[in-house]
């Protein structure tokens, strides 16, 4: 189980990250290893995968845990680069959407 990595300023108003909440709470329940730094934010507000726990990922399926899903790009461009950096299978769990206008 991984969050969805927050943007510093999400970060810094909130004081965490709801979907590593989410991410750790499913992990236990399923009996699942769940790690809040795999995925993260780099300087560009992009996304990558920390070399360091690349080898976690090789050949896994991997849930991509959010809190509150809007237009979908986010948690589409963290999705992403999972398969790239090796997991055989990525799903995204939202907790909530938020309504078209």
């Amino acid at each position: 189980m991984l969050p969805v990595p927050l943007a510093t300023p999400g970060l810094r108003d909130r004081g965490y990250n709801r979907a590593w909440v989410l991410a750790r709470g499913l992990a236990a329940e399923f009996r699942r290893p769940a790690d809040a730094e795999l995925p993260q934010r780099n300087l560009r507000a992009a996304f990558m995968v920390d070399p360091r726990r690349r080898a976690r990922l090789q050949g896994r399926r991997v849930a991509l845990v959010d809190d509150l899903m809007t237009a979908g790009a986010t948690a589409r461009e963290a999705a992403a680069i999972l398969p790239r950096a090796g997991a055989a299978a990525v799903d995204v769990w939202v907790l909530a959407r938020k309504p078209e206008d």
